[in-house]
């Protein structure tokens, strides 16, 4: 039993990578473990399994190693095999912007909804040198009732123009690292 090659390819842009182990014979009640380290940290691991394959998403750019693990059904041999896979920007241009999306959202606060004023804020966790455009829309229409220039302001108010539905986008940069967040409607 020997470990022909470990695959780790890049699935999407935002750091999922898919990591597939090949054996040098198809054998039956095969187990699988994966292991990936960034330096001497291991920072994720699989239970064994009857599949061949994982998928991971890395928390950021830098190199990795892959460990995989394979043992025959009564765990009397087993074998191991470590790759070492490098993410950047050419394989995972979307990872820092992902990331900040799933760390960030926009909160409407209706407080002030019977006054007419719509406010917004940025809930969550945020990371630092990020800027932030807001932008106003209402329901059905392409274009914004109004919008802010990029700035470092978290929070957003504006009195609307009449009754209807209005939901907010937040566009968030950081040098090339951007993403967009919109809220739920508020009706008027």
């Amino acid at each position: 039993m020997k470990i022909e090659a470990i695959t780790c390819l890049p699935t999407k842009t935002d750091g999922t990578l898919l990591i597939k182990t090949e054996m040098d014979h198809a054998e039956e009640g095969l187990r699988y473990c994966f292991y990936v380290y960034k330096g001497s940290e291991r920072i994720h691991k699989t239970n064994y399994s009857q599949k061949s394959f994982t998928t991971y998403r890395v928390p950021a750019y830098g190199k990795y190693q892959i460990k995989a693990f394979v043992k025959n059904e009564d765990g009397s041999e087993k074998v191991d095999e470590t790759v070492s896979f490098v993410v950047n920007k050419s394989n995972a241009k979307d990872l820092i912007a992902a990331q900040q999306k799933e760390k960030t959202g926009i909160e409407i606060k209706d407080a002030l909804k019977g006054e007419g004023i719509i406010v917004a804020e940025i809930s969550g966790e945020t990371a630092e040198g990020f800027t932030y455009a807001w932008y106003l829309y209402r329901a059905g229409e392409k274009d914004p009732v109004m919008k802010t220039p990029y700035a470092d302001n978290k929070l957003f108010a504006c009195k609307v123009d009449g009754e209807g539905e209005y939901f907010v986008k937040l566009f968030a940069k950081k040098g090339t690292d951007k993403f967009t967040v919109k809220s739920d409607a508020v009706k008027f």
